[in-house]
Formats: C-alpha cells, structure tokens, sequence
C-alpha cells in the first residue's frame, strides 16, 4: 500500500474526518491510500528481482505454533535497488508469525534476523516498521543487478496448519514509499498441524425414519487444524434407532460413518479414541420435520488475508466441519496480492468453487468480499459463474447502490457484515436494496452485531447502528451467521477463539438455487457457531414471514433443540425486550404463548442463549 507525503495524506485526512462525520467509524483514509497506490507510477525497479529459500539450511516444515530458522535470499534485477531505495521483508501479518528484527548475531530469540548485504560500498540500515514486517534502506550506495542480501530469520511459525505458507520480498527503488511485491519467488513453507487433542463429531441437525445419514469424525489439534496420521480405532455408543449402515472410514484425520435411523426422537452419538472423546450435535428424527442445511458463507483463504489453500478450506468446510454449504470470499482489494488486479486468482476461484460444488451432497458458491472502508464490507454471493470482483476501490463500484446494480444482472446477492462496528460499520442510512439483500449477517468472529445488550457484543460498537436498529428503520432482513474465518476453518472458527458463525438454512434443496431461494425468502437463522436446532412460528408465519395487521392475539411457538442446557429465550418486539423467558437448564426447551396483536411495521424475533455462551438469533417475523 502506498506510503503517501505529507500534502497527500493531509488531503486524506480532510476527506476522512468529512467521512466519518456522516458515518462514525468508517475508514476512508484506507480507501484514498488504496486508490493513490493504484494510480502511482512505478519506478523501474519496483518489484524488481528474485527471492528463494535456501532449502538445506531452512525448516521446510514447521509446526504450527513451533520455532523454525530460515535462509532467505534475495537477488537484485535488471535495475537493481538505487541508494535511497528500499528492501521490505514481510511475514504473513496475521496469526501468529514472530515480527522480524534486525540482530547482529545470531540469536535464538523468535523474530531474531540476521542481514548480509553482498555488494560493494553499500550503506545500509534495517527497522522493524510494522506487525511482522522490516525494511532494509540502503544508505549509501545501492544493490546493482545480481548483487544479494541473505537474511537468516528466526521465529514462531503461523497457528494454523497449511500445506503452503508463502513469506514476502517487495521492493520500493526510489524509495518514494511506493512499493511493489516481487514476484518471482520460491518463499513457500509447510506448516504442519500439532498432535491431536480430541474428535469432533458432526450429525445433521434434521432426519426422518428410515433415512441413511453420514456422520463426519475428525481429530483435531488445539487449535482445530486437522490433525494427520492414524490414531488406531474409535468405539461409538450409538443410541437404541440408530444402527451403523457400513464401517468408518478415516483418512488422513477426517472421513466418516453412514448410519441409518429407524425411530423418532432426539440422538446424540458418543465417540471414543486413542485422543480423547468427543459428542456429536443433536440429530432431531421425526417423520415430515423442517431440514435444516448448515453453511458458512464468509471465509478467506490465503489468496487475501486468511490461510490455507482454496482445496485445502473446502476439503475442511465439507469433510471436518461437516457443512452443506461455503462461500470462500477473498477480499476485492486487501491482503499481499487482490482479486481486482489479478484475474488469474479470479479465475482459480471460479475453477475451485465448479471443482467442490456438487449439488445434493455439497454446495460450493462462488463469491468475494466487497471490502469497502467508507459504507461497509459486504460479501457477494453468485448463483453461478458468471460475475467478475466489481473492485470497492474502483470509483466505478465503490457505493452499494453501484454494486447492487452490477449483482443484480447476474442475479446473486450481498450480505452485510460484522455492521455494527468491528474493521468497519455498515452505513446502515443506505437501504439495503431488498431484491439484492435480504439477510445480514448479524454474528461472526468478531461478535454479535444485533444490539447493544447482545451476548458476545462486537467490538468497536457504534452506538444506534447495531442490526435491530436497522429493522427499526423499516429494513426487512433475515439473519445468518457465518464465521468472516480467516484460519482456514470454516464452520468451526469458535474452536480457537470466543465467537463463530454459522447459517442455519431450512430447505431441502441443497442446490445453489433452493439455497439462494431460502436466504431470498429469508427462511435462515443465525448461531456463533454451535448447531443449535431452532424453529419459531407466529400464528401461521415462520421465519421471515409476515403476518398481517391487526390479527388478534397470536401463538408463538419456540422449539429449541440445544448442544447445552438453554439459559433463556428472549423475545424481541422492535427494538425492545418483551420477554424474557427461562430455560430451565433444559437442553430440549419447548414453550408457546401468546402475543398481542401487531401493527404494521412491527417485527418480532427470538434470541436464544445457552449455559456454555452458545447462541442462536431467529431470522424475524414482520407484520404487513
């Protein structure tokens, strides 16, 4: 990102305080520095040269978590690095990765760097500028074609398993603060999952009598990476109207068992291993019940800010977190490389999601994150594959009403999140145009955006924009949740931390069409993660239905169907706490009642919270 001078940055300024003065909160300085980095002219050596690993005296493989030491060498290019010129060194700046600083001797302190400049005459000097990244200036002299520097970096790897971690040279020649990554480079590491802690069983939420049901085992590490090997047999304690349909499979930590279930009821299934124990989610069994698809439709891979590999977030989202559906949405224009100035990244992404969907069994959409710092992030959901990342950064598509235009000739939809606060809030004075955007995302890894007195509230919260006031100005919005994961575990991200996201979608169609038609039709609900069963009906209404005005008084009915014993459920009457009602420490929570009559432009929801902090947002009931 561009580094801009002093009149640049006070123009910035000036525009940002404008910004956030409509829309507390928002960052349009981010936005003004991506687009002067855009427009600034390279010097020729920007980005210049190449960059390996020495591989016989680098771990190639490190542990997630671990100590590992690296030689990385950089060779200078056809314009070499001029004296003023600039050497960046830049490590994955999220999870965990120890910030290099510039050592003398070696050392075994993590983060410990040591610099040889191979060139005749060179001054030059090394800082630690930022989280996980140094600068080499040259001072005096420069780096002519072919002359090296070697670095040899000590540190703590990433927490998170993957199969290829990539570390970072850029270089700004001129030293004007305008940089450019090079590009041709051998930097890939493999970062190696820790030893298995535990199982992790996933049963669908909904079944009836008499169907063949898969359930996904998998070992896991501390922090949910897929733990590898084999951990010898697991002995499950399967309920009476439950019956193995043909043995269990494992492969490489993950795999499976088909089961078939022959009465009604609620079953949990019990698991255990050579690394511990583990409990499956309720499975409700009734003939004619409501299925119920779980999908995490925000996550990011290693192609903007997040880990793992496209292959290796899907193969996690279907085969360990046991979901029916993903979205991966990569950034537009954030993270080391973009989507809107690569197509080739682009193109690997529609190339996976056609690879991975597979209607029926597993649903794979195609889909980015419009990363706006001024209205709000957004992701955007396709139906199929055609649609390009309409770039926020790009004056073209930089406000919603521009983007809606563009996603609603290819027919998918957007999904505003994290939009009380967090990065950024969403300008919720924007209406969010119904045909593209019927559903928010009220709850992720940064926490809950409903309210002010929600469970788990988001950080950074502006007060008047959390999601209920959104439908208190008259917006008719479902509720998903979905994780915003960037650890490459989808579905499962409240594993390493205190939040998830989870969409819970009632259909049976699991096809990207019966999915889309659902969240149009607002039939979802939102959970931090844990698959808590839900069904809550208004008179003859469900989720994201109506009812109409002046009906008399009418029966709610709550089925809640806990992975915990059930605190309270809370109804929610506009922008008020009604009720609120005990959960006895019951894990099956059934009640109904009786509500008055409503008028129009009223809008009631539920709110569930169980002992362990699990929680569960119904998608609203509106009156017309």
């Amino acid at each position: 990102m561009a580094k801009l001078g002093y009149w640049s940055m006070f123009s910035v300024l000036l525009l940002a305080q404008a910004a956030v003065a409509q829309n507390p909160g928002s960052r349009p300085e981010i936005l003004e520095a991506m687009r002067a980095d855009i427009a600034a002219e390279r010097h020729e050596s920007d980005g210049g040269g190449r960059a390996w690993l020495e591989e016989s005296q680098s771990d190639m493989e490190v542990v997630a978590g671990g100590v590992g030491n690296w030689k990385l060498i950089y060779e200078a290019g056809e314009h070499g690095i001029p004296e003023g010129g600039m050497l960046f060194f830049q490590l994955s700046p999220f999870w965990g990765w120890s910030t290099p600083r510039f050592a003398q001797e070696a050392a075994t302190r993590p983060g410990s760097t040591q610099i040889t400049v191979h060139s005749e005459g060179v001054g030059w000097e090394a800082e630690t500028i930022d989280q996980q990244l140094m600068v080499i200036r040259f001072t005096k002299g420069g780096l002519k074609k072919s002359d090296r520097v070697v670095l040899n970096y000590t540190g703590l790897a990433d927490r998170y398993s993957e199969q290829s971690q990539a570390f970072w040279f850029s270089v700004d020649g001129d030293g004007d603060g305008i940089r450019a990554l090079v590009r041709d480079t051998k930097l890939e590491v493999k970062v190696l999952p820790r030893d298995a802690v535990g199982m992790h069983l996933v049963l669908p939420t909904a079944a009836e009598p008499g169907d063949t049901v898969r359930m996904h085992v998998s070992y896991l590490d501390a922090t949910g990476n897929l733990a590898l090997g084999s951990f010898g047999d697991i002995f499950f304690d399967l309920p009476t109207g439950i019956e193995f349909s043909g043995p269990i499979s494992l492969h490489a930590g993950s795999g499976g068992v088909d089961l078939v279930v022959s009465q009604e009821g609620v079953y949990t299934v019990k698991g255990v291993g050579p690394a511990g124990e583990a409990t499956s989610n309720p499975m409700v069994v009734r003939k004619g019940v409501e299925n119920i698809l779980w999908a995490d439709l925000q996550v990011h891979t290693a192609l903007s800010d997040g880990t793992g590999s496209l292959d290796e977030v899907y193969h996690y989202a279907r085969n360990v977190a046991g979901l029916d559906a993903v979205c991966i949405t990569d950034h537009d224009h954030w993270g080391m490389k973009f989507l809107d100035q690569n197509p080739e990244m682009w193109e690997s992404v529609k190339t996976a999601s056609e690879k991975w969907n597979e209607p029926g069994r597993f649903v794979a959409f195609l889909g980015y994150e419009w990363t706006n710092w001024v209205s709000g992030h957004r992701h955007v959901l396709f139906p199929g594959t055609e649609g390009v990342p309409w770039s926020s950064a790009d004056e073209k598509w930089d406000t919603p009403q521009e983007l809606w235009e563009e996603v609603k000739k290819v027919g998918g939809i957007t999904i505003a999140h994290h939009s009380a606060g967090g990065p950024v809030p969403t300008d919720w004075r924007i209406p969010p145009d119904p045909d593209c955007e019927p559903i928010t995302e009220i709850v992720s890894v940064h926490g809950s955006s409903e309210s002010a007195d929600t469970p788990g509230r988001i950080y950074s919260a502006i007060k008047g924009n959390y999601v209920r006031d959104a439908l208190g100005r008259g917006y008719q919005l479902g509720f998903i949740g979905s994780t915003d994961g960037h650890d490459g575990h989808p579905g499962l991200s409240q594993l390493a931390g205190a939040s998830g996201g989870l969409a819970a979608i009632i259909t049976k169609d699991k096809t990207r069409k019966g999915i889309l038609k659902a969240l149009r039709e607002r039939r979802c609900y939102a959970t931090n993660g844990p698959r808590i069963g839900l069904r809550f009906q208004l008179g003859d209404a469900s989720m994201g239905g109506f009812v109409q005005k002046g009906d008399e008084e009418l029966k709610l009915i709550c089925r809640v169907i806990g992975t915990d014993a059930i605190d309270y459920v809370d109804i929610i009457h506009n922008e008020k706490l009604a009720q609120r009602v005990d959960g006895k420490g019951k894990s099956l929570f059934f009640f109904d009642l009786q509500v008055p009559a409503m008028n129009a432009g009223d809008f009631v929801y539920l709110r569930v919270l169980q002992k362990d902090g699990g929680a569960a947002w119904s998608s609203p009931i509106f009156c017309k």
